[in-house]
């Protein structure tokens, strides 16, 4: 158990908290292991003693044997551990009920993130990516579109399950500029291992620079072809705001898929998976299936010509 505990620690991310959320969890994790290592070494060498044929000493009885091993380091390593947990549930429960300034609603889907700002009455919408001011508490309110799944961003926050129907929240705090990467930790389908999320933390004049162009709608020149292609083939599952509005009729979704409207400005594409590139966006657009078996975009059977035209579209879409 020491050993493999030791192997966990060189995997970073949750033993190398980059905010004050997770270096509590982190501080519970080590207590728990430490408390449990003492538990196994005291077992281990009682059973090398038993295993080598070395008899008690006489003073040494079943008695004392069920005393001290059955109660009192039960005691000893036990107590310790649950005041432990208490303390540091407590403490992120308190961080809960303190206001926070941003609040941001975080959506699950087989097998990508929607992710909604609201910012004076105003629903700003994105996927995949969070992004927060560094050394500010964000309050991150969770529910499910669909299964249940869970995120766990392990280096700022801890981990909250997704429920349909139902609202859970967590807090993000990052202490450091960076990025941070997060998963779903819930089985969730066929590519729940493949659902990436990333948290970038920045100063906040950059973030709020960040939040006003994600704010506005799309700006950019759009001629018929592409507009009749984007229409026909993408708008009837994701938005643009700004454009293809006259083109989206009452029984097209429109949101059942990412918002589009700032792609461009994403770091990668399929919930984290691959490069926001040319290659990139040719290569989901080609073959979801193939890049994410399981999840619910098809293949809209694009010709080549319009597959190009659209992807230039979709690059400018910064």
């Amino acid at each position: 158990m020491i050993g493999a505990g030791l192997l966990v620690t060189g995997c970073g991310g949750a033993l190398e908290p980059a905010g004050p959320v997770a270096g509590r969890i982190a501080d519970l994790w080590w207590v728990l292991f430490w408390l449990g290592a003492a538990g196994f070494t005291v077992v281990g060498v009682i059973l090398l003693l038993v295993s080598t044929g070395r008899e008690s000493p006489d003073f040494v009885t079943d008695r004392h044997l069920i005393l001290f091993g059955g109660i009192i380091m039960s005691l000893v390593l036990t107590i310790p551990a649950v005041v432990m947990t208490v303390v540091v549930e407590r403490d992120l429960h308190q961080g809960l009920r303190e206001s926070t300034e941003i609040e941001i609603d975080l959506i699950g889907h087989q097998f990508w993130w929607d992710v909604v700002y609201r910012s004076g009455g105003d629903e700003i919408r994105t996927a995949n990516e969070i992004h927060i001011p560094t050394g500010e508490p964000v309050k991150l309110i969770v529910t499910s579109a669909d299964v249940i799944h869970s995120v766990w961003i392990p280096e700022i926050a801890g981990k909250i399950d997704l429920i349909p129907g139902h609202s859970n929240e967590l807090i993000l705090h990052a202490d450091t500029d960076g990025v941070y990467e997060g998963r779903c930790a819930e089985f969730c389908g066929l590519s729940h291992a493949l659902m990436k999320l990333i948290v970038v933390a920045s100063p906040r004049e950059e973030f709020d620079v960040w939040l006003e162009g994600q704010a506005s709608p799309a700006d950019v020149e759009i001629d018929a072809g592409v507009r009749q292609a984007f229409a026909n083939s993408c708008a009837p599952c994701h938005t643009v705001r700004g454009l293809f509005e006259d083109e989206i009729s009452e029984t097209f979704l429109g949101d059942f898929g990412p918002d589009l409207t700032h792609l461009a400005s994403r770091r990668m594409i399929g919930a984290n998976l691959i490069p926001n590139t040319p290659e990139g966006l040719a290569r989901w657009i080609v073959d979801p299936q193939g890049v994410k078996p399981g999840n619910r975009m098809p293949d809209v059977g694009l010709s080549p010509d319009d597959l190009n035209e659209i992807i230039d579209f979709l690059q400018e879409l910064s």
